[in-house]
Protein backbone atom coordinates (compact mmCIF):
# COMPACT_ATOMS: atom_id res chain seq x y z
CA UNK A 1 0.00 0.00 0.00
CA UNK A 2 1.19 3.62 -1.08
CA UNK A 3 0.22 6.80 -0.46
CA UNK A 4 -0.47 8.49 -4.18
CA UNK A 5 0.78 11.56 -5.15
CA UNK A 6 -1.16 14.68 -3.98
CA UNK A 7 -3.05 17.52 -6.08
CA UNK A 8 -3.54 21.11 -5.46
CA UNK A 9 -7.00 22.49 -6.67
CA UNK A 10 -6.01 22.74 -10.38
CA UNK A 11 -4.27 19.62 -10.96
CA UNK A 12 -0.91 20.30 -10.25
CA UNK A 13 1.42 18.33 -8.09
CA UNK A 14 2.15 18.44 -5.09
CA UNK A 15 3.64 17.04 -1.89
CA UNK A 16 0.37 16.12 0.10
CA UNK A 17 0.49 18.55 3.04
CA UNK A 18 -2.09 18.62 5.90
CA UNK A 19 -5.29 20.64 6.18
CA UNK A 20 -8.36 21.41 8.12
CA UNK A 21 -11.45 23.12 7.17
CA UNK A 22 -15.45 22.18 7.95
CA UNK A 23 -17.00 19.47 5.65
CA UNK A 24 -19.67 21.17 3.21
CA UNK A 25 -22.70 20.39 3.70
CA UNK A 26 -22.04 19.47 7.28
CA UNK A 27 -20.96 21.05 11.15
CA UNK A 28 -17.69 18.74 11.24
CA UNK A 29 -14.59 20.45 11.21
CA UNK A 30 -11.72 17.66 10.39
CA UNK A 31 -8.31 17.64 9.89
CA UNK A 32 -6.78 15.77 7.16
CA UNK A 33 -2.86 14.55 6.62
CA UNK A 34 -3.66 15.29 2.98
CA UNK A 35 -3.20 11.71 2.13
CA UNK A 36 -4.73 9.51 -0.23
CA UNK A 37 -3.91 5.92 -0.70
CA UNK A 38 -4.09 3.67 -3.58
CA UNK A 39 -3.70 -0.51 -3.67
CA UNK A 40 -4.33 -2.62 -6.38
CA UNK A 41 -7.15 -4.85 -5.92
CA UNK A 42 -5.50 -8.02 -5.73
CA UNK A 43 -3.49 -6.83 -2.65
CA UNK A 44 -6.84 -5.89 -1.12
CA UNK A 45 -5.56 -7.59 2.57
CA UNK A 46 -3.42 -4.15 2.73
CA UNK A 47 -6.44 -2.11 3.06
CA UNK A 48 -7.32 -1.81 6.72
CA UNK A 49 -10.57 -2.83 8.67
CA UNK A 50 -11.32 0.41 9.56
CA UNK A 51 -14.03 3.13 8.75
CA UNK A 52 -13.34 5.20 5.40
CA UNK A 53 -14.17 5.93 1.91
CA UNK A 54 -13.00 4.66 -0.90
CA UNK A 55 -13.31 4.99 -4.91
CA UNK A 56 -12.82 1.74 -6.84
CA UNK A 57 -11.25 2.25 -10.54
CA UNK A 58 -11.91 -0.43 -13.37
CA UNK A 59 -11.08 0.37 -17.13
CA UNK A 60 -13.72 2.25 -17.79
CA UNK A 61 -15.62 2.49 -14.66
CA UNK A 62 -15.82 4.13 -11.30
CA UNK A 63 -17.08 3.64 -7.96
CA UNK A 64 -17.31 5.56 -4.57
CA UNK A 65 -19.07 3.77 -1.28
CA UNK A 66 -17.69 4.12 2.33
CA UNK A 67 -18.14 1.29 4.91
CA UNK A 68 -17.17 0.39 8.79
CA UNK A 69 -15.04 -2.19 7.49
CA UNK A 70 -12.81 -0.74 4.53
CA UNK A 71 -11.45 -4.15 3.57
CA UNK A 72 -14.51 -5.75 4.04
CA UNK A 73 -16.40 -3.14 2.44
CA UNK A 74 -14.19 -2.68 -0.71
CA UNK A 75 -14.06 -6.80 -1.73
CA UNK A 76 -18.51 -6.56 -1.38
CA UNK A 77 -18.35 -3.55 -3.91
CA UNK A 78 -15.71 -4.96 -5.86
CA UNK A 79 -17.96 -8.45 -6.53
CA UNK A 80 -20.98 -6.41 -7.00
CA UNK A 81 -19.98 -3.94 -9.06
CA UNK A 82 -18.36 -6.42 -10.81
CA UNK A 83 -14.95 -4.51 -11.78
CA UNK A 84 -12.14 -3.10 -9.59
CA UNK A 85 -8.42 -2.65 -10.77
CA UNK A 86 -7.24 0.09 -8.34
CA UNK A 87 -8.48 1.04 -5.30
CA UNK A 88 -8.21 4.94 -3.69
CA UNK A 89 -9.08 5.15 0.00
CA UNK A 90 -9.11 7.06 3.18
CA UNK A 91 -9.82 6.20 6.67
CA UNK A 92 -10.06 7.49 9.81
CA UNK A 93 -5.88 7.36 10.81
CA UNK A 94 -6.03 10.30 7.95
CA UNK A 95 -9.23 12.45 8.85
CA UNK A 96 -9.73 12.93 12.33
CA UNK A 97 -12.50 14.85 13.91
CA UNK A 98 -13.83 15.92 17.18
CA UNK A 99 -15.78 13.16 17.77
CA UNK A 100 -15.07 9.53 17.41
CA UNK A 101 -18.32 8.17 17.53
CA UNK A 102 -19.27 10.54 14.65
CA UNK A 103 -17.17 9.23 12.33
CA UNK A 104 -19.97 7.23 10.57
CA UNK A 105 -22.01 10.02 10.18
CA UNK A 106 -19.01 11.97 8.53
CA UNK A 107 -17.88 9.29 6.11
CA UNK A 108 -21.42 9.29 5.06
CA UNK A 109 -21.33 12.85 4.14
CA UNK A 110 -18.02 12.66 2.75
CA UNK A 111 -19.02 9.91 0.82
CA UNK A 112 -22.18 11.85 -0.95
CA UNK A 113 -19.98 14.53 -1.75
CA UNK A 114 -16.77 12.46 -3.55
CA UNK A 115 -19.97 10.77 -6.00
CA UNK A 116 -21.25 14.50 -6.72
CA UNK A 117 -17.88 15.64 -7.10
CA UNK A 118 -16.94 12.71 -9.39
CA UNK A 119 -20.61 13.22 -11.39
CA UNK A 120 -19.35 17.03 -12.07
CA UNK A 121 -15.78 16.30 -13.53
CA UNK A 122 -16.89 13.35 -15.14
CA UNK A 123 -19.83 15.30 -16.78
CA UNK A 124 -18.52 18.65 -17.08
CA UNK A 125 -14.98 17.37 -18.88
CA UNK A 126 -17.36 15.06 -21.00
CA UNK A 127 -15.32 11.79 -19.81
CA UNK A 128 -16.21 8.45 -21.01
CA UNK A 129 -16.18 6.97 -17.50
CA UNK A 130 -19.38 4.93 -16.17
CA UNK A 131 -19.73 6.24 -12.89
CA UNK A 132 -22.12 3.48 -11.44
CA UNK A 133 -23.34 4.88 -7.91
CA UNK A 134 -27.40 5.67 -8.56
CA UNK A 135 -27.22 8.12 -5.79
CA UNK A 136 -25.52 11.50 -4.98
CA UNK A 137 -25.28 11.98 -8.64
CA UNK A 138 -25.85 15.33 -8.62
CA UNK A 139 -23.26 18.77 -9.54
CA UNK A 140 -21.50 20.35 -6.59
CA UNK A 141 -22.99 24.12 -6.33
CA UNK A 142 -20.92 26.76 -8.15
CA UNK A 143 -19.18 27.93 -4.78
CA UNK A 144 -17.35 25.02 -4.10
CA UNK A 145 -14.70 26.21 -6.78
CA UNK A 146 -14.18 29.71 -5.76
CA UNK A 147 -11.93 29.74 -2.84
CA UNK A 148 -9.70 26.55 -3.51
CA UNK A 149 -7.23 26.30 -0.03
CA UNK A 150 -10.68 27.23 1.72
CA UNK A 151 -13.21 25.51 -0.37
CA UNK A 152 -15.50 23.38 1.99
CA UNK A 153 -15.46 21.19 -0.95
CA UNK A 154 -11.76 20.66 -1.18
CA UNK A 155 -11.60 16.93 0.61
CA UNK A 156 -14.00 15.53 -1.81
CA UNK A 157 -12.74 17.34 -4.94
CA UNK A 158 -9.04 15.68 -3.76
CA UNK A 159 -10.00 12.49 -3.74
CA UNK A 160 -12.15 12.57 -6.75
CA UNK A 161 -9.32 14.56 -8.55
CA UNK A 162 -6.90 11.93 -7.39
CA UNK A 163 -9.08 8.97 -8.76
CA UNK A 164 -10.18 10.14 -12.03
CA UNK A 165 -5.93 11.12 -12.56
CA UNK A 166 -5.72 7.24 -13.13
CA UNK A 167 -7.87 7.27 -16.56
CA UNK A 168 -5.33 10.02 -17.92
CA UNK A 169 -7.94 12.27 -18.84
CA UNK A 170 -7.47 15.63 -20.62
CA UNK A 171 -5.53 18.55 -19.16
CA UNK A 172 -6.60 21.58 -19.99
CA UNK A 173 -5.51 24.79 -18.91
CA UNK A 174 -7.59 26.14 -15.59
CA UNK A 175 -10.19 28.67 -16.49
CA UNK A 176 -12.19 30.54 -15.41
CA UNK A 177 -15.87 30.55 -16.26
CA UNK A 178 -19.38 32.33 -15.29
CA UNK A 179 -21.50 30.15 -13.12
CA UNK A 180 -24.70 30.15 -16.57
CA UNK A 181 -21.86 28.04 -18.01
CA UNK A 182 -21.13 25.73 -15.23
CA UNK A 183 -25.13 25.50 -15.09
CA UNK A 184 -25.18 24.79 -18.77
CA UNK A 185 -22.89 22.17 -18.70
CA UNK A 186 -23.97 20.14 -16.27
CA UNK A 187 -27.24 20.05 -17.11
CA UNK A 188 -27.39 16.35 -17.80
CA UNK A 189 -26.87 15.39 -14.53
CA UNK A 190 -29.39 18.01 -12.83
CA UNK A 191 -31.26 20.93 -13.97
CA UNK A 192 -29.92 24.13 -11.64
CA UNK A 193 -32.53 26.75 -11.81
CA UNK A 194 -31.74 29.60 -14.24
CA UNK A 195 -32.76 32.19 -11.30
CA UNK A 196 -30.31 30.62 -8.37
CA UNK A 197 -27.47 30.63 -11.19
CA UNK A 198 -27.80 34.29 -12.89
CA UNK A 199 -27.89 35.80 -8.99
CA UNK A 200 -24.61 34.45 -8.96
CA UNK A 201 -22.65 36.81 -11.61
CA UNK A 202 -18.97 36.41 -10.29
CA UNK A 203 -16.64 34.02 -12.26
CA UNK A 204 -15.78 30.80 -10.54
CA UNK A 205 -12.82 28.26 -11.74
CA UNK A 206 -13.89 25.46 -14.45
CA UNK A 207 -13.64 22.27 -12.64
CA UNK A 208 -10.60 20.35 -13.55
CA UNK A 209 -9.33 17.33 -13.93
CA UNK A 210 -6.10 16.40 -13.41
CA UNK A 211 -4.00 13.91 -15.63
CA UNK A 212 -1.29 11.59 -14.47
CA UNK A 213 2.09 13.30 -13.93
CA UNK A 214 4.22 9.64 -14.65
CA UNK A 215 7.30 10.65 -13.54
CA UNK A 216 6.23 11.71 -10.01
CA UNK A 217 3.02 9.21 -9.85
CA UNK A 218 3.36 6.18 -7.46
CA UNK A 219 3.87 3.51 -9.89
CA UNK A 220 6.22 0.28 -8.89
CA UNK A 221 8.84 0.56 -11.26
CA UNK A 222 8.64 -2.26 -13.21
CA UNK A 223 5.21 -1.52 -13.64
CA UNK A 224 5.04 1.41 -15.76
CA UNK A 225 1.56 3.19 -16.12
CA UNK A 226 -0.13 3.23 -19.99
CA UNK A 227 1.03 7.13 -19.51
CA UNK A 228 4.69 6.37 -18.80
CA UNK A 229 4.84 3.84 -21.65
CA UNK A 230 3.59 6.87 -24.11
CA UNK A 231 5.96 9.12 -22.72
CA UNK A 232 9.11 6.47 -23.31
CA UNK A 233 7.49 5.69 -27.08
CA UNK A 234 7.05 9.43 -27.78
CA UNK A 235 10.71 10.05 -27.09
CA UNK A 236 12.09 7.71 -29.03
CA UNK A 237 10.67 9.02 -32.20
Amino acid sequence: MKTTCAYDFWGNHIEANPFDGLLAESDYIFKSTGSIYKVRAKDIELIPAKPGVYIIIGRNSVYCGMGKNLRQRVSQSISKQGFGEWVFFIHEDEVSIQDDEQYYQFFTILEALCIRALSTMRTYNNLPIKLTNQKHRKPLPPIAWKDPENSRYKLPITMAQTALSNFMPPNPPPHKISPFEYAYRLWPIKELTILDVLSRKRIIWAPRIVQTLAITYVEPPDELSEYRKYLLSSSDR
